[in-house]
């Protein structure tokens, strides 16, 4: 594709004569070992590899200069390969042969006014928004044919999406949770120029292999002080087809994706429209980190769209569980139907999100209070063991105990299966309110079979028969004794051993919480 060229960019460039010589001999030194290039066409320069070194592409750029091959300008950008299709035009990646650089280009692809007035305004928004979190405009071009297309930074890695997919556990993909406080933090910044995204959503995330956190597609944000651009029929078949998950309502034009999109976007009220409907979109997208599915679902757009505009996402509690309540939290107040009960900005949202991550890791506990915490719940599972042996040895068999020691043997089971689990799973099925249920009827059941024992005694006491008859009244004072004293330590025994258990459950339930 043919650009228009840049007043006055050739000659800058010959206004400005490079030592070319000088310059390759200090290059050649500086890279001592570099592979020698032999071909100084501009050609070679579309064939450099994704991860050629600077001094190789310093030294291509200038060979070509000094042999009067510098590219015209309609030959600067040479492309590589596509890197997508949206709904606007297509993206592919290119090479710069004036600078040697990789960059992208958009190109408009559907030929309508009105989405040519939409694809210039990308463009000039995405300019004016001077921030690491969105990518650096470089020209806005148009072609012999008045085709207009623009370049722009390339930003290498994968989606938000695409990572979300891979991640085979909710632990991974807690680990994603600061990438929806970085692009919290873009949206701070653009809000505060007065723009609002409106597609704020998974694929429009782009995660880099350094670290990087880029937010894409403004074609559609609304900006403060701007009409809003008018789409056509013509213009809305070709972007949004019957088969996207984008659609149109009969209140206005529908901009956005419905999975994500807050009710009052969802039911086109542009009017409505601010900085709390990106915020939506923020809870909605950390509610996908969270939960591992998009807040709206269903199998059509239809469906969706009208889940959307009703706000009846799935409570995040019921999804989520395994997240920490601070988190849920802040998914909650994102999500709220009415924009006034919602974050007021996406500063706010940010704030809160970094609170509990700053939190959490101020909260790491120490290695020695960890091993304190092992060595107690060791030392309770030990003493609860030695309790039960020495009860088993200094009392009766559980049939002369009675019905409670037989009821509190079975709770006990129970309990401790619960425990044990509980302590396994890391507090993942959230079994401690019945385990401590279980640990509580260990005890009550005990005590009851102690209170039997006593009620015997004194039923013994009563009888004359027994008082008559000395041996009569020792065999029913033994029993009752032995069930009333015996049913005591046992459940106290078993008991402890419960909740020694369920403390270390809980510990490491916690302890997992505060590392992720």
């Amino acid at each position: 594709m043919a650009a228009d060229s840049t007043p006055g960019a050739d000659d800058t460039l010959a206004a400005a004569p490079i030592d070319a010589n000088a310059t390759l001999d200090a290059a050649a030194a500086a890279t001592q070992g570099a592979v020698q290039v032999h071909d100084h066409s501009p050609t070679r320069l579309e064939n450099l590899s994704s991860d050629a070194d600077v001094a190789t592409v310093v030294r291509d750029v200038l060979r070509s200069r000094q042999s009067d091959q510098a590219p015209h300008s309609e030959q600067r950008y040479r492309e590589v390969r596509e890197l997508g299709r949206g709904g606007m035009g297509r993206v592919a990646e290119v090479r710069d042969a004036w600078l040697g650089r990789r960059i992208a280009r958009k190109t408009l692809t559907h030929n309508d006014a009105q989405v040519r007035t939409r694809f210039n305004l990308e463009a000039l928004v995405t300019a004016q928004l001077d921030h690491p979190g969105v990518p650096t405009v470089y020209e806005l071009h148009t072609d012999g044919q008045g085709t207009p297309s623009y370049t722009m930074q390339l930003v290498e890695g994968k989606p938000l999406s695409t990572l979300l997919k891979g991640c085979s556990d909710f632990s991974a993909r807690l680990r994603l949770v600061p990438v929806v406080a970085r692009v919290a933090q873009t949206l701070a910044f653009a809000h505060e120029r007065g723009v609002v995204h409106r597609d704020i959503k998974p694929d429009n995330v782009i995660v880099g292999s350094h670290g990087e956190v880029v937010l894409l597609d403004w074609g559609i944000a609304k900006v403060r002080g701007l009409s809003e651009a008018p789409v056509s029929d013509a213009a809305q078949a070709g972007i949004f087809p019957a088969d996207s998950d984008i659609g149109l309502t009969a209140h206005g034009s529908v901009l956005g994706t419905p999975a994500y999109m807050a009710p009052e976007q969802a039911r086109g009220e542009v009017g409505s429209i601010d900085e709390r409907t990106d915020v939506f979109a923020l809870g909605a997208m950390l509610f996908h980190v969270l939960s591992g599915r998009a807040p709206y679902q269903g199998s059509s757009v239809t469906e969706v769209l009208a889940l959307a505009r009703a706000g009846q996402a799935p409570d995040i509690d019921d999804v989520a569980r395994q997240a920490a309540e601070g988190l849920r939290a802040v998914v909650r107040k994102a999500m709220q139907p009415e924009a006034g009960q919602r974050h007021a900005s996406a500063a706010e949202f940010a704030t809160d999100l970094e609170n509990f991550l700053s939190a959490v890791m101020a909260q790491q506990p120490a290695r020695g209070v960890e091993r304190f915490a092992n060595a107690s719940g060791a030392f309770g599972l030990v003493s609860a063991i030695l309790i039960g042996a020495l009860t088993w040895g200094a009392t009766p068999t559980f049939r002369e105990m009675g019905a409670g020691a037989l009821l509190t043997t079975i709770f006990f089971a129970v309990g401790l299966l619960l425990a044990i689990v509980e302590w396994q799973t890391r507090g993942r099925h959230h079994l401690m309110p019945l385990g401590l249920a279980a640990a509580a009827t260990t005890l009550v059941c005990s005590l009851g079979g102690a209170t039997i024992g006593l009620l015997n005694v004194y039923k013994a006491m009563g009888q004359p028969e027994a008082l008559a008859n000395i041996q009569k009244f020792n065999a029913f004072d033994a029993i009752g004794h032995r069930e009333a004293l015996g049913n005591i330590p046992l459940g106290l025994a078993m008991t402890l051993m419960q909740v020694a258990v369920l403390a270390l459950a809980a510990y490491r339930s916690h302890h997992k919480a505060q590392r992720t």
